[in-house]
């Protein structure tokens, strides 16, 4: 018995000897973030969300040992990465696809060799460090052309997902000398004003990563 503050007594239980006798439970236990998210929009519930709520649904005695987190093959989290590079990259082409001709102003575009690839691995590694991954993500792609910045679309990654950061990608215009030279060329009726052959994008870019859920302003930069 430990006495109280209030002139009262506590009962203290030492648990030293029980800790060290007790079998630890190996499930894995997901991440308030995720559970929470996965409960969003949601209307039906089951009779065993009801009684096994959370994370307390049993696993079978002969499939503990292979709910490890220690057992998941490197290759399987390589494999997703990969995959999930690709996917952004294809994201980023759709995105740049669509922006050509309604506020690029231009029939072509020239991206340099590996910079989508670039960023869609520094998007992976801000990524990385949140409750939900990718899944939580928003992107702003922004493109600086001639000292102004354009914003060419909201990209939201899965829309099943309450948004933990935002992520802020923006495109710089590389050496024009030669497109502005092909432009001269190609001057006719068909081009209205302001319209430009091709646009080039220089390798370097700026990635400004913001979370959502915190009340202070701190944010990552990634500038190449």
């Amino acid at each position: 018995m430990v006495p109280k503050s209030s002139e009262g007594w506590r009962p203290c239980g030492d648990y030293l000897q029980l800790n060290d006798a007790t079998t630890h439970n190996r499930y894995p236990v997901p991440h308030i973030q995720d559970f929470s998210t996965n409960l969003y929009g949601t209307r039906v519930f089951s009779k065993v969300d009801l009684v096994r709520g959370y994370h307390q649904i049993p696993v079978h005695p002969d499939d503990v040992e292979l709910n490890e987190w220690d057992h998941e093959p490197v290759d399987n989290r390589e494999n997703e990465e990969e995959q999930s590079c690709q996917f952004l990259v294809k994201l980023l082409e759709n995105c740049l696809s669509r922006a050509k001709k309604t506020k690029l102003h231009c029939s072509v575009i020239l991206v340099p060799e590996g910079l989508m690839s670039n960023i869609a691995r520094n998007m992976l590694h801000l990524a990385s460090s949140e409750p939900c991954g990718l899944r939580g993500c928003v992107i702003n792609v922004l493109v600086e052309i001639e000292s102004k910045c354009r914003k060419l679309d909201h990209i939201v990654y899965d829309s099943t997902v309450v948004p933990t950061f935002e992520l802020t990608l923006i495109l710089k215009e590389g050496d024009s000398i030669w497109s502005d030279l092909r432009d001269f060329f190609f001057i006719g009726t068909c081009f209205s004003p302001g319209f430009r052959k091709a646009l080039k994008f220089y390798p370097g870019f700026c990635l400004i990563k913001q979370k959502l859920y915190c009340s202070s302003s701190s944010g990552s930069l990634i500038e190449c």
